[in-house]
C-alpha cells in the first residue's frame, strides 16, 4: 500500500513538472515568435517609410537567411518562425503589418511594441485593441488573409503622414 502511495506521488509530482516544462516552452515560443513580428514589423515600416509612394501588397521574401522587402535587403540572418508569414500591406497612406498569432503571442507582442491604438486583432473588420477599439477600418484585402485554426489576424497600423 505504501509502495503505491510513493509511485502514486512520484507520477504525479512527473506530470506537474512537465506541465511546468510545457508552460515554460510555450511562453518561451510565444517570447520569439513576438519578436520575430517585431523584427519583421520594424523592418517593413522603415522601409514603407522610406518609399511613401509604394502601394498594395508589398513583397516580402527570405533568402539565404537575408529578409528583403520590396527589393531592399533589410535584416541578415532572419528566418519566419513555425512558418509564420508576415504582410505588409499600403492604403491610402496607412501602412498595415500583419499575420496570424496566437493569443499568448498577442501579448508577447503588445508588451514588446508598447501596445499603442494602432495595434491589435482583426474583428469584423475592425482593429480591436486595449485602448477603445472598433474605430479603426481595416481593409477587406487585410481581414481576408487566411487565419489557422487557433489563431487571430494581429494587425499593426500606422499613418505614413
Amino acid at each position: 500500500m505504501r509502495a503505491m502511495a510513493i509511485l502514486t506521488f512520484l507520477v504525479s509530482l512527473t506530470a506537474f513538472l512537465y506541465r511546468d516544462d510545457q508552460t515554460e516552452y510555450l511562453d518561451s515560443l510565444a517570447d520569439v515568435v513576438a519578436a520575430n513580428y517585431v523584427a519583421y514589423r520594424n523592418a517593413s515600416w522603415r522601409y514603407v517609410y522610406n518609399n511613401k509612394s509604394v502601394s498594395g501588397e508589398i513583397p516580402t521574401t527570405v533568402n539565404n537567411g537575408v529578409l528583403y522587402i520590396g527589393d531592399v535587403l533589410l535584416i541578415n540572418n532572419f528566418h519566419f518562425i513555425n512558418d509564420r508569414i508576415w504582410h505588409t500591406y499600403v492604403n491610402d497612406g496607412v501602412c498595415y503589418i500583419y499575420g496570424a498569432l496566437s493569443i499568448k503571442e498577442i501579448n508577447a507582442a503588445k508588451a514588446k511594441l508598447k501596445d499603442s491604438y494602432g495595434l491589435g486583432f482583426a474583428n469584423n473588420g475592425y482593429l480591436v485593441n486595449n485602448k477603445g477599439g472598433g474605430s479603426i477600418r481595416l481593409p477587406d484585402y487585410v481581414t481576408q488573409t487566411a487565419v489557422p485554426a487557433g489563431k487571430y489576424l494581429f494587425v499593426s497600423v500606422s499613418n505614413l503622414d
